[in-house]
């Protein structure tokens, strides 16, 4: 007596799991909004808040992107020795080159519907004060 049987349906049998399966970017079409939070379309305009969805990346960009966190992963580690004009050129500028780039607006949740929304705003759902 044999338990599996053909099903239409995925089961732990015949599902078949990414690592096994390739990934199919265009199956995936929607993104949350990252005003909202609301899912809609890469793209489009969300249809709670109007802003604009960002679009998928085009694919050159993103081989670009994957290639170099391939190189980076595959970088042996070899450290490089800091000279003493070095060391002493970092400490005379003023701004460190490595400098993080400015936050977005911070966001808290609405306490009654719970998307996100900017600090003392009007929700856009449900039209309370944050």
């Amino acid at each position: 007596m044999s338990y599996r049987t053909s099903s239409n349906y995925p089961t732990a049998h015949n599902h078949c799991f990414r690592s096994v399966s390739s990934y199919d970017a265009q199956s995936h079409t929607k993104r949350k909004c990252s005003t909202c939070g609301v899912w809609g379309k890469k793209g489009g305009t969300c249809t709670l808040c109007g802003d604009t969805i960002p679009a998928p990346r085009p694919h050159h960009v993103a081989s670009m992107i994957s290639s170099r966190v391939l190189s980076y992963v595959s970088f042996t580690g070899a450290e490089a020795a800091v000279t003493e004009a070095a060391s002493q050129s970092w400490k005379d500028e003023e701004t460190s080159p490595l400098a993080a780039p400015p936050q977005k607006t911070p966001k808290v949740k609405c306490s009654y519907c719970g998307i996100w929304v900017t600090p003392a705003s009007v929700c856009h759902l449900c039209r309370t004060q944050a």
